[in-house]
């Protein structure tokens, strides 16, 4: 996962987020902007700070997952 700081004229990477063992599928940034949430066919969810950092992975087999919404501040998470 990489991110961009897309303010100016032309792109910038800003970092790349390395965690996951397998290929990314899906990424989610929480409503308030401060963290983003990776998926990954290693069964595996990080979460990461809007800077890059690591910050925690939920890696019991993960099948699927979906932010609840803002108010919940919460992740869930289905495991097989």
């Amino acid at each position: 996962v990489k991110l961009w700081d897309l303010s100016g004229e032309t792109p910038v990477e800003k970092a790349t987020l390395t965690g996951h063992r397998g290929p990314v599928c899906s990424v989610a940034w929480s409503p308030d902007g401060e963290m983003i949430a990776s998926g990954s066919k290693d069964k595996s969810v990080c979460l990461w700070s809007k800077s890059g950092e690591l910050k925690g992975t939920l890696s019991r087999n993960v099948a699927s997952w979906q932010h609840l919404g803002p108010e919940t501040k919460a992740l869930a998470v289905k495991v097989t």
